[in-house]
């Protein structure tokens, strides 16, 4: 247990560096071009999202979380899955390629017929390396990746923001998802020290498709329902919309989805190992979905309140109306962890036939309830409130069902959180007075004049109810100072 641990505290060390330098870094650069480029730029590129997914998981074939759960995998295994991956990505390039302008019709938007047929270079690029990938995340070497990422976010923005700045407009972001992934698949095959032997066994493919292909289609469903919305703006609506909406995501979402994947490639790959080990695994994943809980509540919070002059101050005037899109978008950012969490419990418990199931049933409700509120025209923020209702039910119910497997169950989970609740309402109501009746005389010192009194009401009051959350954040702090003093001498 204790060595799971240090490779647990280790991976999320090296992890936590991979993914918030990296976004960091595409967070600026995305500032950046939100002032140099306008809305409908973004959303063109928005509209493709969903087409661009689907084919990136059809070619993974959910194959590397196979890998990843599979405890005895040997080079033969990863040998044909690269092989697969390499001829699939081909094959459905080209049918993207053919199927391009039936794309740009049905959105009624020409210029996504020579987006697409560029942008989906990267999938294939994507696949001379995924397995390189999944080889590294597999012997938890966190920090190779760390070393991959950074420089390779840090050329592709570099690129993007000398197009931007040249007038390239929205082939600006076509250049900076082109030159991201190729300099990132580069790197992997150098620091991977692997290649592919000249063997394949299919009956290795089906063994791992038979958990992989449900993980497959789980995905897919993902990426349509977490695109249904852009795909629905697109179609009814101006692609600035789209572009305001994408941006508001994008804000929202970008910690929240890196902090879920900052737990997800570490505590993936390594709680499989405990999953035969209900009581040590009940005990691990509590404490990580405390710890980032306790953190997540107050940033989503605090930054709904302040949604109006960060907008501004960040991204510009143009992007303010995108503001009650982010609120909305702030809700679903603290559910997504939870939810993402709890159906982590059945990947790890290779339990992909009931994972399928859920997602489909959420999937379904979901749809059947964004048609509804299309047809009796309530708008985009109708929209976000049923996807916001949506994550709320499937919380709800899929704590209740993976709780089960390891003794966690929904109410208990729902009971840690209340002590936090009740001092997040209180920060809350005390930054909304602040916000209201004392305002600084810029955006930037009344963000950081909010943020700075919330959090420091937030942690002082952990602090003094002694809470288990703020004692357990503090020993991660300070093991990473440890381990950084360590490497650093």
């Amino acid at each position: 247990m204790t060595n799971i641990r240090n490779k647990t505290i280790s991976g999320f060390f090296w992890t936590f560096l991979q993914k918030i330098g990296s976004q960091g870094i595409s967070f600026v650069i995305m500032i950046f071009l939100a002032r140099l480029l306008v809305p409908e730029d973004f959303g063109l590129i928005a509209m493709l999202s969903v087409f661009l997914q689907i084919s990136q998981n059809v070619v993974t074939g959910g194959f590397n979380q196979a890998l990843i759960q599979k405890l005895d995998v040997d080079e033969v295994d990863y040998s044909s899955v690269f092989y697969i991956n390499v001829i699939v990505s081909g094959l459905i390039y080209i049918l993207l390629f053919i199927t391009a302008p039936l794309v740009a019709e049905f959105y009624n938007q020409p210029l996504l017929t020579s987006l697409l047929r560029v942008l989906s270079l990267t999938f294939v690029i994507n696949a001379f390396s995924l397995v390189q990938e999944t080889k590294i995340v597999n012997d938890l070497d966190f920090k190779k990746l760390t070393i991959i990422q950074i420089p390779s976010t840090l050329l592709g923005g570099l690129v993007a923001l000398l197009m931007a700045y040249y007038d390239f407009g929205v082939w600006s972001i076509v250049g900076l998802q082109i030159s991201t992934r190729l300099t990132y698949a580069i790197q992997l095959w150098y620091y991977a020290k692997w290649k592919p032997l000249f063997v394949f066994e299919f009956q290795r493919v089906k063994t791992l498709f038979n958990f992989g292909g449900r993980m497959l289609f789980s995905t897919i469903l993902t990426s349509v329902y977490s695109n249904i919305i852009v795909i629905i703006i697109g179609k009814f609506y101006p692609a600035s919309q789209v572009g305001l909406y994408y941006n508001a995501k994008t804000m929202a979402l970008t910690p929240s989805t890196t902090i879920k994947s900052i737990a997800d490639s570490v505590t993936f790959p390594t709680f499989s190992k405990l999953q035969n080990e209900n009581e040590k695994l009940k005990v691990a994943y509590k404490k990580v979905m405390q710890v980032l809980m306790f953190w997540m509540l107050p940033v989503f919070t605090f930054s709904a309140i302040m949604a109006e002059p960060l907008f501004r101050l960040v991204l510009g005037e143009k992007w303010v109306p995108a503001v009650s899109y982010f609120r909305w978008l702030c809700i679903i950012a603290v559910l997504l962890p939870l939810v993402n969490y709890n159906l982590n419990i059945l990947k790890i418990k290779g339990e992909a036939k009931l994972f399928l199931k859920l997602q489909i049933y959420r999937r379904i409700l979901t749809i059947l309830g964004l048609i509804i509120i299309l047809f009796f025209s309530f708008g985009v923020a109708g929209l976000l409130f049923v996807e916001s209702l949506s994550y709320l039910v499937s919380f709800i119910c899929f704590s209740h069902i993976s709780g089960k497997f390891i003794g966690y169950k929904m109410k208990e989970q729902i009971l840690n959180k209340i002590p936090m609740l009740m001092i997040l309402l209180v920060t809350g109501f005390i930054l909304y007075l602040l916000t209201t009746y004392i305002k600084a005389e810029n955006d930037l010192l009344n963000i950081l004049l909010s943020f700075f009194v919330g959090f420091g009401f937030y942690l002082g009051m952990s602090r003094l109810f002694k809470f288990q959350e703020f004692t357990d954040s503090v020993m991660i702090f300070r093991s990473f100072v440890t381990r950084f003093r360590i490497k650093k001498s």
